[in-house]
């Protein structure tokens, strides 16, 4: 398994960050599924994807050679990924009030984040 995490959008300039970042991940997994129909039919294994996102402030910088994302938003975005389901994406309340209703969003209910406490999530169905 890979893990890979990405920033991006700027929550204090960028309203529509939260699309941005929503639709970018509607297209991961379209790709993967196409992916994996190819797949099928060659008789390789598939691919699984679970993504995870949450919107908040982060620190960025370079240790040496190695860009990085610091902050109580990336170990939240990681919570968002590790406790969501194969071939979804899994995302924060926070997320979901930047959407503003542009996406079309399932309620998971309240699940428990490792040292968060409980909190509201949501599927990402597709964007509008």
């Amino acid at each position: 398994m890979a893990t890979v995490t990405c920033g991006g959008g700027d929550t204090f300039t960028a309203k529509n960050h939260a699309r941005e970042v929503c639709g970018a991940a509607v297209d991961i997994l379209k790709f993967v599924e196409g992916t994996n129909i190819q797949y099928e039919a060659l008789g390789k294994p598939r691919w699984d994807v679970r993504i995870g996102i949450h919107s908040g402030p982060v620190i960025a910088g370079t240790a040496g050679n190695i860009f990085d994302i610091w902050g109580d938003a990336v170990n939240i975005a990681s919570r968002m990924e590790s406790s969501g389901e194969s071939g979804k994406i899994h995302i924060s309340e926070k997320t979901k009030d930047y959407l503003e209703g542009s996406a079309n969003l399932s309620h998971r209910g309240e699940i428990e984040l490792k040292n968060k406490g409980k909190w509201s999530t949501y599927f990402l169905e597709e964007m509008k």
